[in-house]
């Protein structure tokens, strides 16, 4: 994702360039006192965001920066950051201050409802930046998406003999569709950052195995792609579970951080799936059932809404 001025978040762009003022919510650390080898050094961070969808349709892509309300800067491990609010008609700015060195900063943006927090972590970064004394002016940083729902964008159901479920097997149908990552307001998750932890995968509810192969999507550039079908002489009904790729929880900012402000992420093992069918399969013959959440027209072509 980038936080870039006036750019789109799923690829979100911060930028650190050269600033003198204050006016960050928030104390951070005691700075150093300067010496011959150590010295003040300053800077400000700018967060473009654009205007907010008129409609949060999680099929259509949208700026994971519009659902910003705040954004936060740490440098190194204080617990306390430079926050500051943000709007969805202009750019927000954050004022630092820090001393000449190596330091790490470490940067999210969230949904609060105010600067003392209790939102979601919407994209975050951490990165090692070398700081000169006096004034820096330091290259953009690309956010990663928190990714915390999974969404159907389009489904094609296939004739047992069609091309692609011939090699299920014989007599078998087959679905096909695509897929989307969301944060955690729905927004769709772009370049240029990654995803926070690596990519996410599909896989199914229970043994039937539904799907040919686990689908994991590992870059927001691309929207995945799933084939299901279900064994030969199986029945059943299953649904569509999803989680990160590698396992792992969320990190690019500590607990002590969060804490702060009472932020959180979403659950790295259990994504929230939105608008997904549930498949019968009744001795190896699979069909659709339309979601709670939802509804899904199964399409006669594969093709993105």
């Amino acid at each position: 994702m980038i936080l870039r001025k006036l750019a789109p978040l799923a690829g979100a762009c911060l930028i650190l360039a050269a600033c003198s003022g204050g006016g960050a919510v928030g104390t951070p650390a005691s700075p150093i006192p300067p010496s011959t080898s150590v010295q003040n050094a300053t800077g400000t961070l700018t967060i473009g965001v654009p205007q907010a969808s008129t409609a949060a349709n999680a099929r259509k892509p949208a700026f994971v920066s519009a659902s910003t309300t705040y954004a936060t800067l740490w440098i190194d491990a204080g617990a306390t950051g430079f926050r500051q609010a943000c709007s969805s008609s202009a750019t927000c700015t954050i004022n630092w201050t820090s001393t000449s060195g190596s330091h790490t900063f470490s940067v999210e943006v969230d949904d609060s409802p105010a600067v003392a927090g209790g939102g979601t972590v919407l994209a975050d970064a951490s990165v090692s930046e070398n700081l000169a004394a006096g004034f820096n002016a330091l290259s953009p940083i690309a956010l990663n998406g928190v990714a915390a729902q999974v969404a159907l964008v389009a489904e094609n159901a296939d004739a047992a003999g069609s091309a692609p479920c011939v090699p299920l097997g014989t007599g078998v149908n087959c679905y096909q569709g695509q897929w989307q990552v969301l944060d955690y307001d729905g927004n769709v998750i772009v370049p240029p950052g990654g995803f926070d932890n690596g990519g996410v995968c599909l896989d199914t509810t229970d043994g039937l195995e539904g799907f040919v192969a686990m689908s994991c999507t590992l870059s927001p550039s691309a929207t995945p792609s799933f084939t299901l079908s279900c064994q030969s002489g199986a029945t059943g009904t299953f649904g569509i579970v999803a989680g990160t790729y590698d396992g792992t929880t969320y990190g690019a900012m500590s607990g002590a951080q969060l804490g702060s402000y009472n932020l959180a992420y979403p659950n790295s093992d259990a994504l929230a799936v939105q608008n997904w069918p549930t498949y019968d399969c009744t001795n190896g013959t699979i069909s659709a059932t339309a979601p709670a959440n939802g509804s899904v027209t199964v399409q006669s072509h594969l093709k993105k809404r």
